[in-house]
This record gives C-alpha cells, sequence and structure tokens, in this order.
C-alpha cells in the first residue's frame, strides 16, 4: 500500500514539474514576440479631418432615407373558406390528424357548424 501512495506521489511531483516547465517555456516565448501596436477603430478614424454635423443636415438625411425606404407590405391574409366549403378529409391528411379533430377545430374556430 504504501508504494502505490509513494508511486502517486511521485507522479504527481512529476505531472507539477512538467506545468512548471510549460509555463515557464510559454513566457519564454511570449516576451520574445515583438509587441504589436493595436490602434482603436476611434484613434484611425480620428486621422481625418471630422466635419461638422448640422442639424439641418442631419434632418435633410433622416427625411432622405425615409423618403427612400419602401412602405412596409401587410402581411398576407388568408382567405376564409365559405361556409361548408371545407374539405375535412384534405385538411385532416394535411395536418396528420384524424377528421374528428379537424372538425373539433373547425368548430372552435367557427369555420364549421
Amino acid at each position: 500500500m504504501t508504494d502505490a501512495l509513494a508511486l502517486v506521489a511521485v507522479s504527481q511531483l512529476v505531472c507539477i514539474g512538467a506545468i512548471g516547465y510549460l509555463y515557464m517555456q510559454l513566457q519564454s516565448v511570449k516576451n520574445r514576440a515583438p509587441q504589436r501596436v493595436r490602434r482603436s477603430p476611434r484613434v484611425q478614424s480620428l486621422e481625418h479631418p471630422v466635419q461638422a454635423v448640422t442639424r439641418e443636415a442631419t434632418g435633410r438625411a433622416a427625411r432622405e432615407a425615409y423618403a427612400a425606404a419602401t412602405p412596409p407590405r401587410p402581411a398576407p391574409r388568408a382567405a376564409r373558406p365559405a361556409e361548408g366549403a371545407v374539405d375535412v378529409a384534405e385538411l385532416a391528411r394535411r395536418m396528420n390528424r384524424s377528421e374528428e379533430e379537424v372538425r373539433l377545430l373547425l368548430r372552435r374556430r367557427g369555420l364549421s357548424q
């Protein structure tokens, strides 16, 4: 039993040593890499001259955008079948339901007598 515990302890020490070695190697690679200068997009955009935007220009641009936008199309309306024109058998096949279930659903919706 003591031999097994000794082996477990030695294997844990080896693993901890390997993790420490890998960490040291990673740090050395990190320190040797050239430093990149990162510029934020805001700093890059400020290199060009900034134009002041007036209220009138903003309002005009908004009106032009609204005028150019197409109006939303209304949602298509489902055509309601005439009374008694519902083909229950076909509807049941398409809905994968029994005809009785379809009849009950139609009654609840007020589409059938």
